[in-house]
């Protein structure tokens, strides 16, 4: 995937995938498989906070660091506070 400076639906999916790989949680159908609300409700803030920030060179991230942002986010978003 090409570096972008604004959000597309390519690295929305991204996100997505992402996400996804370090939540263990599957309650959400999508185009492929089953994924996780929670990981659809936060997708566009991972990639405003972590993709979009990211430099040319800033492409890897480690799991721990995504499973870091995921654990602080889920706590700041309590049940009812977002719609499914």
């Amino acid at each position: 995937m090409a570096v972008t400076a604004v959000m597309t639906l390519a690295l929305e999916t991204l996100a997505v995938n992402v996400l996804t790989l370090v939540i263990r949680e599957r309650d959400y159908p999508a185009a492929v498989g089953v994924t996780s609300r929670q990981v659809i409700r936060l997708a566009r803030e991972f990639c405003a906070e972590c993709l979009l920030t990211a430099g040319q060179n800033g492409w890897k991230i480690p799991r721990e660091t995504v499973r870091s942002w995921l654990l602080a986010r889920s706590r700041a978003v309590r049940p009812g506070d977002a719609s499914d």
